[in-house]
């Protein structure tokens, strides 16, 4: 009989073992992308290199500031090749996180499914990020300042991100294991940044691939149609806290851990003791006791507490696009923080640009906007997927519901690893011998097309009729006008109406996550006036800018107009397509350029409100006023199929989401909102329609 001993002696060996398996062997799956058969099917990645090395640094900026960095170069491959070209990544939600107290068996669950044993995360638990370095490149991922363990402060949007962007790609540039040429990747802030970078024109960038990013940044992400997001503010704001915070909120909303130090200040081969439990005034206090004489970790938390959110800039000292203010000595202006805005020192013949976007993402309408202003360049891309911010994916949900094939994040790296491959390593992989864009036409499946807009575009007016229908021709709409009350109809504002999906009730702009099922609208329309088209008879597609142009009078002197584009089946159920916002005050257009101060011509030309102070009428509906309000729609690709109907519905409020309108609801609570109507007007010389880009 073995003894006990013997027993667990041997027990005790096999664990061990099991143990040194996890821990030397990477048990992450093979680089394979599933990038469906609209792109290459599926895609081995066969490593040129096996494996790499990592080192972080804290850098000096020019004014003491230190950024952390994490630096990535391939190792075990050929070993005539000791200089790469260079992916970066630039980012304010930490560039590598800890989890504190990992238990053996977390760690164990870790490795199996993340190829790292923990407790710190870095950038290669991205797929992407290990097939770059497996291809040949090395991979850089930076700290902004006022975030995870770099130095400093910051304010939303800051200018000095720019600046600091330049002295690293410079930095980059000059290292031994670089050979000079610097790509960059990211979506929503990390895309901001590209443009931010490439603005200061560093010699080595020599493309940059932004996801996910708006145009302009006032409407474009504070105040669509110049009403505030307030959900959306308020829950990226938490973000942001809790991303720059050594010790995140656990009960938040989006849950972080803290971002990995980079300096091992005791020496004792940990990182977690470096980061403090507390601070005693501003004293730091470790876990370990043991005293530090630079802290550095510590000094960045102290600094991070003197960081502005998005939800600083509330109220009405922020509610016009030209509020200014000065923080740090550095100047917050919202036209002068916008993409847009900084082509004009990008020189897209120069410096290549691959625009990603998602058709249910709230920056979509930027995505095109800021394709469509460099598509002069033959260097410049544009590809949209049907998904919205996060998930980097399509969702499940979507997937089944459109046919989606292949996994969109790895149609994404498959791209970029494309992009990357002309741009840095001069290969000659016909990406661009393909047409410049390709888009997702939902119902239909991937497409390259020329141009944005397309130009076999058809823009093709639906006038709203009587019996809530929209039909194809002014002539029918105004003699149905005429037969019945004079062409107008009322609605009383159901202030209950909420754009909320789902069992986690998000939408388009609630970006850190995305609804658990399809947009289905079919409820939350009984709640607004809708206009319904009869039951189609061919296909139909819409792919563009839908444009909405109403005649409206209230009994109130102001109001807000929420509009929503829907895809009606034969079984009546409503389901979201694009959406558009405007407040009655914001009635006049104006130059669209003068959204960026004139810095380059905006395209496509879009309706443009202006939305300065002065530009604002007080009391737009009163007396009996009747406005014209013409609201472009966020862009979309959509085919509403044979027998559905297409849908327009409008609304007063989106309760919960958008900020209500403060005159007719003074406390921001629908108790206190004053009962509302909305007169929609089609009579002859006020034909209310929606202008739909088809497709032939």
């Amino acid at each position: 009989m073995v003894s006990k001993s013997v027993l667990f002696f041997f027990i005790g060996a096999a664990f061990i073992a099991f143990l040194a398996y996890i821990f030397l062997f990477d048990h992450r799956p093979p680089l394979t992308l599933e990038t469906g058969p609209d792109f290459a099917g599926t895609v081995a990645m066969e490593p040129l290199f096996d494996s790499h090395s990592k080192t972080s640094y804290l850098l000096p900026m020019a004014d003491g500031i230190e950024l952390a960095v994490d630096v990535f170069v391939p190792t075990d491959g050929d070993a005539a090749v000791s200089q790469f070209p260079v992916v970066f990544k630039y980012t304010p939600y930490g560039r590598s996180h800890l989890v504190p107290g990992m238990p053996l068996w977390q760690r164990v669950v870790a490795k199996l499914r993340s190829g790292q044993w923990g407790p710190v995360f870095d950038a290669t638990v991205r797929k992407g990020t290990r097939v770059y370095l497996s291809q040949g490149y090395a991979y850089v991922i930076a700290d902004m300042r006022g975030s995870g363990a770099s130095d400093g402060s910051h304010f939303p949007l800051d200018s000095q991100f720019a600046l600091d962007g330049k002295a690293l790609v410079d930095w980059i540039a000059s290292q031994s294991w670089s050979n000079g040429k610097v790509c960059m990747e990211g979506q929503s802030y990390t895309g901001w940044s590209q443009y931010a970078i490439a603005s200061q024109k560093p010699e080595a960038l020599k493309c940059i691939a932004p996801a996910l990013i708006m145009a302009e940044s006032f409407t474009g992400g504070a105040s669509p149609g110049g009403i505030t997001s307030l959900r959306w503010i308020d829950r990226y704001s938490e973000l942001l806290a809790n991303a720059t915070s050594s010790a995140p909120d656990p009960n938040a909303s989006d849950k972080m851990f803290p971002v990995a130090p980079v300096v091992d200040e005791d020496g004792d081969g940990e990182l977690e003791d470096e980061i403090p439990i507390d601070f005693d005034g501003d004293t730091p206090i470790y876990r370990d006791g043991v005293g530090r004489s630079k802290h550095f970790y510590a000094r960045g938390i102290l600094e991070r507490r003197k960081n502005l959110l998005p939800s600083d800039f509330l109220g009405p000292n922020f509610a016009y696009i030209d509020a200014t203010r000065i923080s740090y000595g550095r100047v917050i202006d919202y036209p002068k923080q916008s993409p847009a805005y900084m082509l004009q020192h990008i020189d897209a013949n120069a410096l290549p640009i691959y625009h990603l976007g998602g058709w249910f993402d709230g920056f979509s309408k930027g995505t095109t906007q800021l394709y469509a202003s460099t598509q002069y360049s033959q260097m410049t891309k544009l590809k949209i997927a049907p998904r919205i911010h996060r998930p980097t994916a399509v969702t499940e949900a979507y997937a089944d519901y459109l046919g989606f094939e292949g996994n969109s994040d790895d149609q994404l790296i498959y791209e970029s690893l494309r992009f990357f491959d002309h741009h840095l390593k001069d290969i000659d992989n016909g990406i661009y011998d393909e047409k410049p864009i390709k888009l997702y036409v939902m119902h239909r499946g991937w497409r390259q097309e020329s141009e944005w807009p397309l130009a076999r575009q058809s823009v093709t007016p639906f006038y709203f009729a009587s019996n809530h229908s929209l039909v194809m021709t002014a002539v029918a709409a105004n003699t149905q006008a005429a037969r019945d009350d004079e062409g107008v109809d009322t609605y009383s504002v159901d202030w209950s109406h909420s754009s909320s999906y789902s069992e986690n009730q998000s939408n388009r702009w609630i970006m850190m996550e995305a609804p658990t099922g399809v947009m289905d609208r079919t409820v939350q329309d009984q709640k607004t006036l809708t206009y319904d088209t009869p039951a189609l008879t061919n296909d139909t597609e819409v792919t563009g800018h839908p444009i909405v142009n109403l005649w409206l009078s209230s009994n109130q002197v102001d109001a807000d107009v929420h509009v929503y584009l829907t895809d009606v089946d034969t079984q009546g159920r409503s389901v979201y397509v694009s959406e558009g916002h405007i407040r009655a005050g914001w009635s006049e257009l104006f130059e669209d350029d003068d959204q960026v101060l004139g810095a380059i011509d905006v395209k496509p030309e879009l309706p443009w409100q202006g939305y300065r102070s002065e530009q604002y009428k007080d009391a737009p509906l009163a007396n009996g006023r009747i406005v014209k309000l013409r609201v472009d729609l966020d862009p979309t690709s959509w085919v509403f199929q044979t027998g559905h109907k297409i849908r327009i519905a409008i609304s007063g409020t989106d309760t919960g989401n958008f900020e209500l309108n403060e005159v007719v609801c003074p406390q921001q609570r629908i108790e206190s909102c004053a009962e509302t109507t909305l007169s929609l007007h089609r009579s002859e010389g006020m034909r209310s329609n929606v202008e739909l880009p088809l497709i032939p």
